[in-house]
This record gives C-alpha cells, sequence and structure tokens, in this order.
C-alpha cells in the first residue's frame, strides 16, 4: 500500500527522521525468519521519490470514521499511487 500502508517511530526523542531512515537501511536480516523482508526491501520502503509530497498540500490521517484514503481515491488522486 505504499505510503498509505505503515508507520514508523522510534521512543528515542533524540533520532531526527533521517537518522532513523539511515539507521532502518543498514538492517541486516540474516538471522530472521521472513518471506519478503531484506535490506533490499527496507531500502525501498524508506525511499520516497524527491518532493514526493507537495507542501501546499493538507494530507489527512485516515480514520474509520473519516476514510480519507477513499475519499482521495474517489477525487481521482489514487493515480499518484
Amino acid at each position: 500500500m505504499g505510503e498509505w500502508g505503515w508507520i514508523l517511530g522510534t521512543k528515542n526523542k533524540n533520532i531526527s527522521s533521517n537518522q532513523l531512515k539511515d539507521k532502518l537501511q543498514k538492517i541486516e536480516f540474516k538471522n530472521v525468519k521472513t518471506n519478503w523482508i531484506n535490506n533490499e526491501a527496507m531500502q525501498l520502503i524508506t525511499s520516497f521519490g524527491k518532493e514526493f509530497f507537495n507542501s501546499k498540500d493538507s494530507i489527512e490521517v485516515n480514520k474509520v470514521h473519516n476514510p480519507v484514503l477513499y475519499k482521495y481515491y474517489l477525487n481521482g488522486n489514487w493515480d499518484l499511487y
């Protein structure tokens, strides 16, 4: 689900989003039993295109009682994804 499908966070208040991204991209998955995640996948899911989000736009959080993702789809904004 691309950018809509996951959220990353940390309890470390002293780490920037760029530092977190760098740490995630360097994770080794040698001893992790998984069907799909590996270093290549982590590189891809933590990388977005340059200027992906337009700072003029406000992207709302998708919620059960306010399904903005569906509204974006109906309005034709889905072609970005």
